[in-house]
């Protein structure tokens, strides 16, 4: 390594010119302070409108509360309009006095999105798709003990997943999806994504369950529908995000634990009155009414849970507003005292700036005297000579040159002899690792403490490689092939997904999949390769494990459901086998990005060239 350094300071000749230049920065001292104000009064600038972007995000994110309350209440009620109007329309009249109220009920919650919008005026611009909302309600309202079961059920369906979008609408525009706090973002999760997700699905299962219970018998899909929901793991996604936001703000267990807890066990229990009075053999249930009776309690059971939950994410937005304006009332102090003092201390240093510039020449000669150590340190390194700080033993060379022949697959004795074929003698070719082994341990002495290699690194590094193998491996893949039609395709294919994960895949394909080249086969593809398969069927491919299957993914005008059902064994050793060269790889890797910034730095400080 030849190291090339060109110093950025003065001569004593340059130092002398600059002592005598100390009058003229005198006189130029008042021009200095002005340019000193100008940044900071900038800065100060910048900050404030930092300040109030952030409060104004803040106070959207609350705007958009007052759309989600009333939203929210007005889904889950929605849930129970759906049951009770399909036990009408089967007959079952004591149903009613209750599907009355609940249009009532629901008219109440539409006026307080629409109040929101008006205490708002407009500013989400969310009322186009709500007029649709509204339009569709009226129709299901006046005319939906007119329709055919069917035609109500999907009419219900596709206001439900209207509403759910309008939810998820909300919180996109009212930045409420892209809330920066933990506390507060995980609340969010569960008020605008996971609680609408959760009430729709209660509420197709209880109306599934209201035609099973009226008619005694379930079509494949009915019970499709069905399965998914006994199967959901919603549950716990809502009981982690809650652990994770108390974890935040321990305060919040004390508020939620009580409904959280109500509502969880709730779904807990309509999950397993599904599977006993409709999945296990035939169907349990004597009548619409009994089955209502028994569902509709826990059907809206969460709606407290939502109502306390968006409590307290409004509580902690007003929390975060009122910290951010106290902030930013004493960070504009501190800027004005700092200007104060700011000028205090350039006319202070106008009287002493003669004394200033002979500090700063003192400075320089003592920055170059410990660059110059430093270049003395360097060349001893690079000489081999600095035997006291660096050592490099018998033992070590010897070891070098073993790795060196491994990593060329030759015997240590056939180096050396290939070595001296080409003129270097054994001595001349251990010295020159003596020296590269010097050099790479200036390196380790600089760097070492900023190298750390976590469990994470290796767990990175040994997935990559997987990866890279499973790129050249042998598969053999099954899918399941949906139209995605006019939007219904992809609900269609979300339940099938799911259900991919604990029913027979092959199953489902021959019932689900419009794929004929592969229904009948259970939807099984030729074995290939991923590089043969289509592009996107390829990447949901990669990362699957033998038997897992794939969310729906959109390839064209359909959606695709993969499963792995086999792939060739792979040749790498085990994680833990692989443990400590995957460690000594992404050491050495971290090492070279460290000496490349080191080396980097050095260059801008010192104008250093490095020559391997």
């Amino acid at each position: 390594m030849k190291l090339k350094i060109r110093l950025p300071f003065r001569s004593r000749k340059s130092s002398a010119a600059s002592q005598g230049e100390g009058a003229r920065i005198v006189q130029t001292f008042g021009l200095a302070g002005a340019l000193f104000l100008l940044p900071l009064t900038i800065s100060a600038y910048n900050y404030v409108q930092s300040a109030r972007k952030d409060i104004a995000f803040a106070d959207a994110e609350r705007v958009g509360m007052d759309y989600l309350r009333p939203a929210q209440e007005m889904l889950g009620l929605l849930q129970r309009h759906a049951a009770l109007s399909r036990a009408a329309l089967a007959g079952e009249t004591q149903s009613a006095a209750r599907l009355a109220e609940t249009a009532t009920a629901i008219r109440v919650a539409m006026d307080g999105v629409e109040r929101a919008d008006e205490k708002h005026q407009g500013s989400l611009g969310v009322m186009m798709p709500w007029k649709n909302i509204k339009k569709d309600w009226s129709q299901i309202a006046t005319r939906g003990q007119t329709m055919t079961e069917a035609d109500n059920a999907a009419a219900h369906d596709r206001l439900t997943q209207d509403v759910t979008s309008f939810i998820q609408d909300v919180g996109d525009r009212s930045n409420l999806i892209l809330d920066p706090d933990l506390d507060s973002y995980y609340l969010m999760d569960i008020t605008v994504l996971r609680l609408p997700r959760l009430s729709g699905a209660l509420g197709r299962a209880v109306s599934i369950g209201v035609a099973g219970a009226s008619t005694k018998v379930l079509n494949p899909e009915q019970k499709l529908g069905l399965g998914v929901l006994a199967q959901m793991d919603d549950r716990e996604g809502i009981q982690q995000s809650l652990d994770r936001a108390y974890k935040a703000t321990p305060a919040l267990r004390a508020k939620l634990a009580a409904p959280a807890g109500e509502a969880l066990k709730a779904v807990e229990a309509l999950q397993a009155s599904v599977r006993k009075q409709f999945l296990q053999g035939e169907i349990a249930m004597s009548g619409a009414q009994a089955w209502l009776s028994l569902a509709d309690p826990l059907l809206t059971a969460h709606l407290p849970f939502a109502a306390a939950a968006e409590t307290e994410l409004d509580n902690l937005l007003i929390a975060r507003i009122n910290a951010l304006q106290t902030s930013l009332y004493i960070n504009l102090t501190i800027i004005a005292v700092a200007a104060t003092l700011a000028i205090g201390l350039l006319a202070f240093l106008a009287r002493r700036s003669a004394k200033q510039v002979q500090q700063v020449a003192d400075e320089n000669q003592r920055n170059q005297a410990a660059v110059m150590r430093f270049m003395t340190e360097l060349g001893d390194i690079a000489e081999g000579n600095l035997q006291a700080k660096v050592t490099v033993t018998s033992k070590e060379i010897d070891e070098a040159i073993a790795r060196v022949a491994a990593q060329n697959q030759i015997s240590v004795q056939k180096l050396l002899s290939e070595a001296g074929r080409t003129g270097v003698t054994e001595p001349q070719y251990r010295d020159e690792l003596r020296r590269q082994l010097l050099q790479a341990k200036l390196v380790n002495v600089r760097l070492q403490g900023r190298i750390r290699v976590t469990d994470e690194d290796l767990k990175l590094a040994y997935r990559k490689l997987v990866l890279e193998e499973r790129q050249r491996l042998n598969l053999s893949v099954a899918w399941i092939v949906i139209p995605a039609g006019d939007g219904s395709g992809r609900a269609l294919a979300e339940r099938v997904a799911e259900a991919a994960r604990g029913q027979d895949f092959a199953q489902l394909a021959r019932q689900f999949s419009q794929d004929r080249a592969t229904r009948e086969s259970g939807g099984v593809l030729p074995q290939t390769k991923l590089a043969d398969l289509p592009p996107l069927v390829a990447r949901a491919a990669v990362g699957l494990e033998v038997g897992e299957s794939s969310i729906p993914v959109r390839m064209g005008d359909e959606y695709v459901i993969v499963r792995v059902n086999s792939r060739d064994a792979t040749q790498l050793p085990s994680f833990d086998e692989a443990r400590r060269e995957l460690g000594d790889r992404v050491y050495m890797d971290k090492m070279g990005q460290a000496r490349r910034t080191w080396l980097d730095g050095l260059r801008r400080r010192n104008h250093v060239e490095v020559r391997l």
